[in-house]
């Protein structure tokens, strides 16, 4: 298990160093610097390279060696600081630490001091480009010279320079982009309550960011609080993920009950886990001064990213990961020159042409009779002769091409918004013949209804649904918990888990808002059987029953991901506080866990071969000891810092058979 520890130094600051340490190396600490001043504390991380110098100590004094001087030297230089866990302690006042890279996005290929050196290195990795340098430099020598000077160099320089133009251009428009997303004004929480704006490249690792509706993260985030007063808010992640349905994330419950000044004067610390790639994992604790109790684990969908986009709302979060440490940089490709296929057939096509100047080189060389010391000297103003074979205004007209090609996409108002990013590579558009895609929001365009469903005994479609509005409130009022016995009673409880398994949020107008439309298909279905959803917090949900409201408080989520495909739910009905534990998932991973039918494997192939998507819907009961050993397990799995989701999802499974 990881080691927390905590001194405090003598001096007279009121200083104290918190450490933590995953293997007990002193190459590897997180130090925390806490003053006795107010204010919005961070991290620091030291200990990079602190085993250097002591390693070469010896006994009888010490050693030292130039080479590796200079090697450390160079490598304490030229060094990027190792990406590690942080603690962050808000209101405790600190410099932002030195270690933490700004929130600074840069999408440049070039700086300015190497630019024309890169430009030329890449254009004369192309032997087109190399052939020529070589025929120009060759005119240099006297004994080659076969015409004027300036017919070789000028049509070499003027592409040269064309391509430095088109490079300088496509890289000031990128310095463009990046400047007005670094120059995004953002509002920022003091400690004393007040709000100030700043630019999204001066924002630093623990300051508290108050974003709005429709407006871009910028930097990785841990949500604290939301304008909903259940916490919940959605988000775009379309340009992270490529995904265009919403995602949904809360708030953590100790801060979602917070005011702004409350939040921005209170104490309380945020582990997270160094920076990784994988924008589907995160791992944290919320830690309030309420001791144990006041620990809070912290996970994915209590976080927002950077580059994705508040749907609607207010929300307020602390950043965590900045600049070059979000997922969304460390998933960035490094940019670099793209060469497209024409460009790479005419540079083919050119040492084609050479090997044919070359081999007329050859035999008009022989055919010459000249004597054997001169013949290498005859073959080269031959093959500089014969250099014009190879065309050099094809590439000026290819260059020119591409760059009016360019502008005329981005004023084509069938197109309006395209911005092309490399005018090197348009003419590649026009070989894409086929678009290929693997999600079928695509194809169905998000819009989905629930069809059929069934029970065992029976089988219902979407015509069928005052029959099964009236079995629903039939079997509530007389009976509202039951054994499971007769069609109405299965109709009664599939209704009831339609109604309370999901993650959807009424949006008060008779509508629903949800990351998925699934979902928002079976709520809608349950609405049209009399079974409303009507209210929705963090902690409890209420859902009409033939108009009768029955409230549920909930126990626990576990939402859906793409490793488990299926995510549950337990609630504790309030007027008979029975406690039910409902799974939705699918039925490749769903017939693992239910008990044996005879019929459910079947129906779920006859669905499918009708084209509809299956979905498998269960439920446990569960006694309150049940429930208690079950979430003493699960808070114990919750707050382990290592492999906390295979923890979480073996306790998980330990409830999830005999369904």
């Amino acid at each position: 298990m990881p080691r927390y520890s905590r001194m405090r130094m003598p001096s007279g600051q009121g200083v104290e160093m918190d450490t933590f340490d995953e293997q007990q190396s002193a190459d590897d600490v997180t130090v925390s610097l806490r003053s006795a001043e107010g204010g919005i504390g961070r991290t620091e991380t030291a200990g990079v390279g602190m085993g250097m110098a002591a390693s070469r100590r010896r006994a009888g004094g010490r050693f030292w060696c130039l080479p590796s001087l200079l090697h450390d030297s160079f490598v304490r230089f030229t060094a990027t600081p190792e990406p590690s866990c942080r603690t962050l302690f808000l209101n405790v006042h600190r410099p932002c630490p030195p270690n933490m890279p700004p929130n600074v996005v840069r999408n440049q290929k070039y700086y300015a001091p190497t630019f024309v050196l890169q430009v030329l290195y890449e254009q004369f990795r192309m032997f087109f480009n190399l052939y020529f340098l070589l025929v120009a430099v060759s005119q240099f020598i006297p004994a080659l010279r076969v015409g004027f000077l300036f017919t070789y160099i000028a049509p070499l320089v003027f592409v040269l320079a064309v391509t430095l133009l088109k490079e300088g251009y496509d890289d000031y428009k990128r310095f463009l982009r990046d400047h007005e997303a670094n120059s995004t004004p953002y509002s920022v929480l003091d400690s004393d309550g007040t709000v100030r704006t700043v630019p999204s490249s001066k924002l630093r690792v623990g300051d508290l960011v108050v974003l709005k509706a429709n407006e871009r993260v910028p930097a990785d985030m841990v949500l604290l609080h939301t304008s909903e007063k259940g916490g919940a808010v959605f988000i775009r992640t379309d340009q992270l993920d490529g995904e265009t349905d919403w995602k949904l994330r809360r708030a953590p419950v100790a801060t979602q009950g917070m005011t702004d000044e409350q939040l921005s004067s209170s104490q309380f610390s945020i582990f997270a886990d160094k920076p990784i790639k994988d924008i589907y994992a995160f791992t944290g604790n919320l830690e309030t001064d309420e001791g144990q109790d006041g620990v809070e684990p912290l996970s994915l969908g209590n976080t927002i990213w950077a580059n994705t986009v508040l749907c609607a709302g207010r929300a307020i979060g602390i950043v965590v990961y900045s600049g070059k440490e979000t997922r969304a940089a460390m998933n960035a490709n490094v940019p670099h020159s793209k060469v497209g296929l024409v460009d790479m057939e005419i540079n083919k096509v050119a040492k084609q042409l050479f090997l044919l100047s070359a081999t007329l080189s050859v035999v008009m060389t022989a055919l010459s009779g000249v004597s054997s010391t001169a013949w290498v000297q005859t073959l080269a103003r031959f093959i500089i002769l014969f250099s014009a074979i190879v065309p050099i205004s094809l590439r000026v007209n290819m260059d020119m091409a591409k760059t009016v090609h360019s502008l005329l996409i981005m004023k084509d108002k069938s197109i309006d918004g395209t911005v092309v990013r490399s005018s090197f590579i348009p003419e590649e558009l026009g070989r894409v013949s086929y678009l290929l895609s693997d999600k079928t929001g695509t194809l169905t365009r998000n819009e989905m209804v629930l069809k059929k469903i069934h029970v065992g005994d029976a089988s219902f479609d979407d015509g069928n649904v005052p029959e099964i509005a009236s079995m629903v409130v039939r079997v509530d009022k007389t009976e509202p918990v039951g054994p499971a016995s007769g069609v109405a009673a299965k109709v009664h409880r599939l209704m009831m888990a339609l109604s309370v398994c999901h993650a959807v949020n009424p949006t008060g107008d008779g509508d629903f808002q949800a990351s998925s439309p699934d979902e928002v298909a079976l709520v809608q279905f349950a609405k049209d059987a009399d079974v409303t959803l009507t209210q929705r917090d963090i902690t409890f949900m209420t859902v009409e029953v033939g108009g009768k409201p029955v409230r549920f408080e909930i126990l626990q989520i576990f939402p859906f991901s793409s490793d488990t495909k299926r995510m549950g739910i337990i609630v504790r009905r309030e007027d008979t506080g029975t406690i039910t534990f409902y799974v939705k998932g699918a039925d490749a991973v769903m017939l693992k866990r239910v008990r044996f039918s005879d019929w459910l494997e079947e129906e779920c192939g006859n669905l499918s071969r009708e084209g509809l998507r299956t979905l498998v819907v269960a439920s446990k009961p569960l006694t309150q000891r049940e429930y208690d050993h079950f979430q003493s397990r699960l808070q114990q799995a919750r707050a382990s810092m290592q492999d906390r989701d295979a923890a979480v999802q073996s306790v998980v499974e330990s409830i999830e058979d005999d369904l």
